[in-house]
């Protein structure tokens, strides 16, 4: 029997194609291995994190209203003067006499073993027992009382004649005594004054700092310094530590030579005090920042506490220091857990960057594990390779771009995550924080937001309405004379810098003379005088000066949309108009069924560049109201604009991020309407 070698072949099992591996071994020990990395990485972070993070920042059951002068007195009682010029003695917290008040501003508080000491504007010093009863004149100074300082029997008074002037005074007083055992003068005003190791300072409005003995009165020494002096903090050894109006803090020796200068924040220096069980300087300045400096001038940590002016800072109860603002909740800090507070602050920012790099890490690694994406990024490798020269000549482009657009919007991104802010000199990661709050607690962002809703509205109308109507206006003259006359009479002004354009119309709305109040007039008899762009009157529900904004530019034919619906118009095929003319159709039904269809390229343009230009936007509103008046045309714009003058960038940065996530919603829909219509054809 013959046997064929085809029916030999065909009793054996078909020959299958190998089926090549979803997953490389090696990328994925590689992948393992980095993800087992960044899991000890945090690890460590995590638990060096907890090592060091002690409590630090206690909030107290304590309020302040209008403080501006203290006086601690002892553990448990504690002077404060208000800006009503009232004496309050607290105790615990918490006033236990009745408080006194007095006819003119308070000064200086000086709290001696048996008697309270208080300067006032007058320059009379009066004496309180600790009932705050049985006011007595102890003496008068020249001029004014700026300042005093207690010193166990006596105390230093500093005054003076004149806002700016040479007539200051450092004067010393014994306890009970009406004579002062010696006076004084010095340079220019005082500014602040402290005493303690035998040397009274004082720090004047034109930044001279000096230090004169209390034992013969004499000036030991007398320098310049920075800037205008506001406070001063007494230290051991004849030192001194200054601080001043930009946020200066300097360490001065006991010859009045600079030991360290070192600037914390762009604030003035409001309250300072020393802890010396572990050698801290703190220093709180006037946006309610506390700031936490060794003896060698380095910084520890900078934490806000308050929102408001930290007036005074002392260590009212042992190892602690508490922090009292001018309004607000007043905070114990413990100095002790300073130093592992800043390196809690390193760790975590260090932690963050480690992160990113290792979830960067971790997607090279899936490249390489799986083998569809290995695969694919080995042809793109070699793609590459080929056309290198291309690559090489694009790269300096392509690095300008990251440099310039990528990278600070990345940074922008990360900032907004975090406190930056000039007043900080230490960057600390507060998550979502600033978010939140914009989207929960600031009003102003509320009202921005529905003032820029309106503003929105009106552009997509303005724009898909007067230039549209002038374009085919001009497209269907009959001759090319008439047509090209008309397209440059429209966009001639375009020559004209758009900011002219705003200050010609804050000429139009002028209450005296501008051109709106005059036809008012002229034509209709209404001498109203008005001015619209501070007029909070609501019409429509919408303030008079937002209307005025929203109709500047009438009759808003600016050349970009006219010259984007003309393009569109020529694109269109003649025969299209040809036939419906033929077809005997009307003009509006050619504009109905024609022009507004095969015109939606052009309208999604516009509309993509009026509503981002109109939620990001706020230059015109800086020309014509800066905002006002009061907030009736506030923008978010302006808001992030102010944020970044202030120096508040991880806020102004979050700001912009809640914009940019409103214009690519926009986008999104702009986007998506274009599918649509791509599928209905």
């Amino acid at each position: 029997m013959n046997i064929s070698p085809q029916s030999k072949l065909s009793g054996l099992p078909p020959v299958t194609a190998a089926t090549p591996p979803r997953f490389n071994p090696m990328g994925v020990r590689i992948l393992v291995g980095v993800i087992l990395l960044a899991l000890l990485v945090n690890v460590g972070f995590i638990l060096t994190i907890q090592q060091n993070d002690q409590p630090t920042f206690e909030t107290r059951s304590e309020q302040s209203k209008d403080i501006s002068l203290i006086g601690p007195i002892d553990a448990n009682r504690l002077l404060t003067a208000t800006i009503q010029n009232e004496l309050i003695l607290l105790e615990g917290g918490q006033p236990v006499v009745a408080p006194r008040k007095f006819d003119l501003l308070i000064g200086g508080l000086a709290a001696l073993p048996e008697t309270i000491y208080v300067g006032t504007a007058d320059g009379k010093i009066t004496a309180l027992d600790y009932t705050l009863e049985n006011p007595r004149d102890i003496a008068t100074v020249d001029g004014r009382i700026v300042g005093m300082k207690a010193l166990g029997d006596s105390y230093v008074v500093a005054h003076g004649i004149g806002p700016f002037s040479d007539r200051y005074w450092v004067t010393l007083f014994k306890d009970g005594e009406t004579e002062p055992v010696f006076k004084t003068q010095v340079e220019f005003t005082i500014a602040a004054v402290d005493a303690a190791d035998g040397f009274a300072f004082y720090g004047t409005a034109n930044a001279k700092i000096g230090a004169i003995s209390l034992e013969t009165g004499e000036k030991i020494w007398s320098i310049t310094g920075k800037r205008p002096v506001t406070r001063l903090l007494a230290l051991s050894a004849g030192q001194v530590a200054v601080g001043d109006e930009k946020g200066n803090i300097t360490l001065l020796d006991n010859q009045g030579n600079t030991v360290w200068s070192v600037n914390v924040t762009q604030y003035q220096i409001r309250g300072m005090t020393a802890d010396e069980s572990t050698s801290t300087i703190l220093a709180g300045d006037g946006e309610g920042n506390l700031f936490a400096l060794d003896m060698a001038g380095n910084l520890l940590v900078s934490r806000q506490v308050a929102d408001d002016d930290l007036e005074a800072l002392f260590d009212f109860e042992p190892n602690n220091v508490i922090v009292v603002p001018r309004n607000g909740q007043w905070t114990t800090v413990h100095p002790a857990a300073l130093t592992g507070a800043g390196i809690v602050d390193q760790l975590r920012s260090t932690q963050v960057l480690a992160d990113i790099g290792l979830v960067v890490a971790i997607l090279a690694a899936i490249v390489v594990a799986v083998e569809r994406f290995r695969l694919s990024a080995v042809r793109t490798l070699r793609q590459a390779w080929r056309t290198r020269i291309a690559y090489i000549l694009i790269f300096p482009a392509l690095v300008c771009v990251i440099v310039w657009n990528y990278l600070p919007a990345g940074m922008a991104a990360y900032y907004s995550l975090t406190n930056k802010a000039a007043r900080n000199t230490t960057v600390e990661f507060i998550g979502l924080k600033n978010y939140e709050q914009i989207l929960t607690r600031d009003e102003y962002f509320g009202i921005g937001f529905k003032n820029v809703l309106i503003i929105t509205i009106a552009n997509l109308v303005k724009v898909v309405t007067a230039p549209l109507l002038v374009a085919e206006l001009i497209f269907w003259l009959k001759t090319e004379s008439r047509r090209y006359l008309f397209r440059t009479l429209y966009l001639l002004p375009a020559v004209v810098p758009g900011l002219i354009g705003v200050y010609m119309w804050t000429m139009v709305y002028d209450p005296y003379d501008g051109l709106l109040n005059q036809i008012l007039k002229a034509f209709f008899g209404i001498p109203t005088g008005r001015a619209w762009l501070a007029d909070e009157t609501l019409f429509l529900g919408v303030p008079t000066a937002l209307w005025a904004i929203i109709f500047a530019g009438f009759p808003f034919v600016s050349a970009f949309p006219l010259l984007i619906y003309m393009g569109g118009l020529l694109n269109i095929n003649a025969e299209l108009f040809d036939a419906a003319r033929i077809d005997g159709a009307s003009w509006w039904t050619r504009f109905t069924r024609i022009d507004i269809p095969l015109l939606s390229p052009q309208f999604r343009l516009l509309l993509f560049f009026s509503f981002s230009g109109a939620l990001a936007g706020f230059a015109d509103i800086v020309i014509f109201t800066n905002g006002g008046p009061g907030i009736a045309t506030f923008v978010p714009g302006l808001q992030m604009y102010r944020k970044i003058s202030e120096g508040e960038f991880g806020y102004a940065s979050a700001l912009g991020g809640v914009l940019f996530v409103l214009v690519f919603i926009g986008t999104l829909v702009i986007v998506r309407s274009r599918r649509d219509a791509l599928a209905e054809v």
